[in-house]
């Protein structure tokens, strides 16, 4: 009788829970984590390209702000030798 009860639990256990198709739990828990990972890596993609993008924007950004800096030390440079030249006319 031994035999039959640990055979009937062997077949539950074998039926659902070992089971390679939608009734195994471990099959279930499996392909859920599967999913999971799926959406998870999309997800992670996504977020990539969004960074790399805003990445992209930024050093144009400080580069076109780069280029505004050394325009206005250029300028000021100019006006500071302007001053200077005038002072010197004055004396």
């Amino acid at each position: 009788e031994n035999d039959g009860f640990i055979d009937s639990i062997n077949k539950v256990i074998n039926e659902n829970v070992l089971s390679n198709d939608d009734k195994g739990l471990i099959y279930n828990a499996t392909q859920m984590i599967e999913r999971n990972k799926l959406q998870t890596d999309k997800e992670i993609n996504k977020e990539k390209t969004r960074l790399n993008s805003l990445r992209d924007t930024l050093y144009m950004q400080f580069a076109q702000l780069n280029s505004v800096i050394s325009r206005y030390e250029s300028m000021s440079d100019y006006l500071t030798k302007q001053f200077e030249n005038i002072g010197k006319i004055g004396k």
